[in-house]
Parts: C-alpha cells; sequence; structure tokens
C-alpha cells in the first residue's frame, strides 16, 4: 500500500522534508503511561473492593466471588485495551516521524537513527521501485527489518552505509525528493567551489 503523506518545504536556505506525524518514542511512552495507568485502575478497585470486605465482614460466598468475576472482567478488558494498542500503533508505521533536513549540512532521521552529514561525505541517492523483505516464514524478522524493507529511499554515504528512509512511498515521490535533494547538494558543492 503506497502512502505519501510527505511535505516539503522548499526554501532559499534550506530544505526540509517531513514524513508522518509521530516519534517512534512517544509511542512507546504513551504504550508505558497506558500499562501504568491500568495498573493503578486494578489497584484501586482492590483497595476500594478491600475495604468493604472490612466493612462488611459478613459477606456470604457468592457476592465475594461476583465481585471477584467483576474485577477479573475488568482486569482482562485493561489488558485487552493495552494488547490493542500495541498491536494498532505496530501497524501504523507510516504515522511514523521521518524527516530531511537539508542546509549547508544533511540531518537525516528515520526511525530509529539520526544521521548528520556533510555533503562531501554523501555519494548518492537510491531509489527502491520495489519492497524487499529479508525474512522468511521461519524468521518472520523484527519490527525495524519490516520497516526497513518497505522503505523507498536509501541514502548511501561514502564509506558504503546505508540508511532507509520514507516508509511506502511511492517510487515517483522517492524519484522527486531524489532529484530536488541532489539539486542542492549540487548547489552547494558549487558554492563552495567558487
Amino acid at each position: 500500500m503506497v502512502m505519501d503523506n510527505i511535505k516539503i518545504d522548499i526554501s532559499k536556505d534550506k530544505i526540509y522534508i517531513k514524513k508522518g506525524k509521530i516519534k517512534l518514542k512517544y509511542l512507546y511512552s504513551y504504550i508505558f503511561c497506558f500499562f501504568l495507568i491500568n495498573i493503578a485502575v486494578v489497584l484501586f478497585i482492590l483497595k476500594k473492593e478491600e475495604k468493604k470486605i472490612n466493612n462488611f465482614y459478613i459477606l456470604n460466598f457468592l457476592e465475594k466471588f461476583d465481585k471477584l468475576i467483576h474485577l477479573i472482567f475488568i482486569v482482562a478488558f485493561l489488558f485487552f485495551l493495552i494488547c490493542i494498542s500495541v498491536f494498532f500503533f505496530s501497524f501504523l508505521r507510516n504515522l511514523h516521524l521521518e524527516t530531511i533536513l537539508l542546509t549547508q549540512i544533511m540531518k537525516i532521521n528515520g526511525i530509529d537513527y539520526e544521521v548528520i552529514m556533510e555533503p562531501l561525505l554523501f555519494k548518492g541517492i537510491k531509489v527502491n521501485k520495489n519492497y524487499r523483505a529479508n525474512y522468511s516464514f521461519s524468521n518472520r524478522g523484527t519490527y525495524y527489518s519490516h520497516f526497513k524493507d518497505k522503505c523507498t529511499i536509501t541514502f548511501i554515504t561514502k564509506d558504503n552505509k546505508e540508511y532507509e528512509w520514507g516508509y511506502t512511498l511511492s517510487y515517483q515521490k522517492g524519484m522527486e525528493i531524489k532529484k530536488i535533494i541532489e539539486d542542492r547538494i549540487n548547489l552547494e558543492l558549487n558554492k563552495r567551489d567558487e
């Protein structure tokens, strides 16, 4: 599925390209906070039930059992919400923030890396026409390998390091971004030579 949710801001001094909206570390923080809130709710309910049992210690077995069933249902429901939120965010990779800032230097932010490079250290850009798959049925890969396999643009440095960027971009949008960046880098290098 191709998703060209790109914002390109070109000015005299810089080029800023943004894809997605949410940083991955904020998603992890959300899931952690959601988990803590659920634990706090469960502890609050337990404390409330404990007070009721202490105040009315002659509760019959059926009432205790009924309250226990309700508590188990609430805990199971909250656990289900946590699992759904983790599942939901892991499949919305397209919302994860990726940026490129090009001034006299080039700053690339992927989902799990940030790299700053001089235009002189930049070797080129490769645009992938088809997505790759580095995993098989027995080796399902990681979250990052799935993300990297669907990135359209690969930035290559002179020491042959590769940085994937642009999750599920179309080939045409990848070529457009490649041309914008290469034209600006050539312009910056020509200014330095003068």
